[in-house]
């Protein structure tokens, strides 16, 4: 017994649209717990149906970052939002990540 494959389960008539953003991050010596949302462009007689982090880039020079996790996916329309726990320690640099959102048919 195997997974189901992606057509079987979502159909064969999917698109997919990508978005860069820039998470929040807490600040020095910080932790924080906030909602996170990507809004996409959304696709005319599509619906996002499945949201996923491609690539998650976190940089902090001179300092440090203990920890970044996303829980918590909801999805509404064209918005896929998380909640984002983050703590960090001194120093400064970026938090971005790229985000694909998976449309099918209504």
């Amino acid at each position: 017994m195997g997974a189901d494959s992606v057509p079987k389960k979502l159909g064969s008539d999917l698109k997919i649209q990508t978005k860069s953003a820039t998470y929040p991050m807490a600040g020095v010596n910080g932790e924080q717990t906030v909602d996170f949302s990507v809004v996409f462009d959304g696709i005319s007689g599509y619906k996002l149906a499945y949201a996923g982090i491609q690539q998650l880039n976190t940089y902090i020079s001179n300092g440090t970052i203990k920890y970044v996790e996303f829980t918590s996916q909801r999805i509404s329309g064209k918005t896929v939002t998380w909640s984002v726990h983050t703590q960090r320690g001194t120093g400064g640099g970026n938090n971005t990540c790229v985000v694909q959102g998976i449309f099918v048919p209504t």
